[in-house]
């Protein structure tokens, strides 16, 4: 799949990362952390509390989920609906999935 999609996207610029970017050292938690404070609570809770104050409590919240390897490990559960387009009758579905070393 990745193949077929390569030919339809531009090529990468020199420069660009490469696929094992997020294997550095600290690189993967650097871009947890950019996305955690991309979002409007977080936002809001640095402009109110500072930058220091909302990563230690990122940190903190995700404690319980740290490994004894040093990765997370967090289990998450969601459900859907499907229905077909043509009936009335729909199907309910349940997942489970688990994220690891984030």
């Amino acid at each position: 799949m990745l193949r077929a999609l390569k030919l339809l996207v531009p090529p990468a610029p020199p420069d660009a990362p490469g696929p094992f970017a997020l294997s550095y050292e600290g690189a993967l938690e650097s871009l947890f952390e950019r996305a955690n404070q991309s979002s409007g609570p977080a936002a809001l809770a640095i402009r109110t509390s500072g930058e220091a104050a909302v990563r230690e409590a990122v940190i903190g919240a995700f404690a319980p989920f740290r490994t004894a390897a040093g990765g997370y490990r967090i289990e998450t559960e969601w459900r859907w609906q499907m229905s077909p387009l043509s009936s009335g009758s729909a199907r309910g579905h349940q997942s489970k999935q688990v994220a690891q070393s984030l």
